[in-house]
This record gives structure tokens, sequence and C-alpha cells, in this order.
């Protein structure tokens, strides 16, 4: 009873805290956090949240192509730290590794892809293509960067500490 009045007054004082009433054992993250992460609330789509995630950041590509390449750049670089840190807040959420619902990291990928390709129609959803391609089968090397992954997360600790000594390419 105490434990409940404790943790009613906590979530009066921050209501970012609460957990939506989905599950008492979630680890409390701010809303804000988790709606940017599921690109907001397409990472909850039952099919392919992934998929639609990339489809998202393809037209965040489009809306934000017509600035100079390095506001782009800047934009873009914005847009990772920002990934990074709601995956993180959000991850405890969700309880599980690289849950399927944060799709920021997908989003932000597409922005990257697309800026570094030829700037045509074709390029563009070849890149979609392959990215998705890469993304749901990965092939080595790319499938081994889960070992990079050891508290976890998301690619947020890879991003942080980068490569671990015992994440090698054996």
């Amino acid at each position: 009873m105490i434990k409940t009045k404790q943790k009613e007054a906590r979530s009066e004082q921050d209501p970012f805290s609460k957990t939506d009433g989905n599950a008492s054992d979630r680890a409390p993250s701010p809303k804000w956090a988790r709606w940017i992460a599921t690109g907001f609330g397409v990472g909850y789509f039952p099919i392919m949240p992934g998929t639609l995630g990339s489809l998202l950041g393809f037209s965040f590509f489009l809306a934000l192509r017509p600035l100079p390449p390095v506001l782009y750049l800047f934009t873009l670089i914005a847009f990772i730290f920002l990934g990074v840190h709601t995956a993180g807040l959000s991850e405890s959420f969700f309880q599980k590794k690289d849950a399927s619902e944060i799709v920021i990291d997908e989003i932000v990928t597409m922005m990257g892809v697309l800026f570094l390709i030829p700037p045509s129609v074709g390029w563009w959803f070849a890149g979609l293509i392959a990215f998705r391609v890469f993304d749901i089968l990965k092939p080595l090397p790319a499938g081994n960067w889960s070992g990079f992954r050891e508290d976890g997360g998301s690619w947020r600790t890879t991003f942080w500490r980068g490569p671990t000594p015992s994440s090698s390419f054996n």
C-alpha cells in the first residue's frame, strides 16, 4: 500500500513518468520520447513497422531536400542525436532488444542514405529497397553489429561507446 501511494505521488509530480497503464512492471519513459522513437506512432503498426518508418524517413528527406546541403547535414546530425536519446529512453519501456516499435533508426538512416545517393527518383527507390533488404536480412558483416549492443540496446550503445574488444568480427 505504501509503495502504491509513493508511485502515485511520483506520477503526479512527473507526468511523463507514467507508463500509460499498459503494464505495471514497465520502466518509465517520457511519452514524448516514445512518440518520437516510434515515428509518431508508426512503429505501433502491426505489419511492417520498419518499412513504414523508412517511408516516413523518405518523406522527411523530401521535405528537407530543398535545404542547402550543409544545413541538411546539420539537421541530420540533430536527428541522429535526438534518435539516439529517444530510442534509449524508450527501449526500457518496451523491455526487449531492438524493439520493432522503435523506428527512429529507420527514419534517420533512410534520411542519410537518400542524402548520399544521386538525386533521382530511380536512385531514391533503389536506396529504399536496398536499405530495407539489408535491414531485414542483415547479411554479413551487418549481422555481426548486433554483438555491439551488449546492454540489450538499440544502436545507441554502438553510437556512444563504439565497437568493444569483445565484439570483434571473428
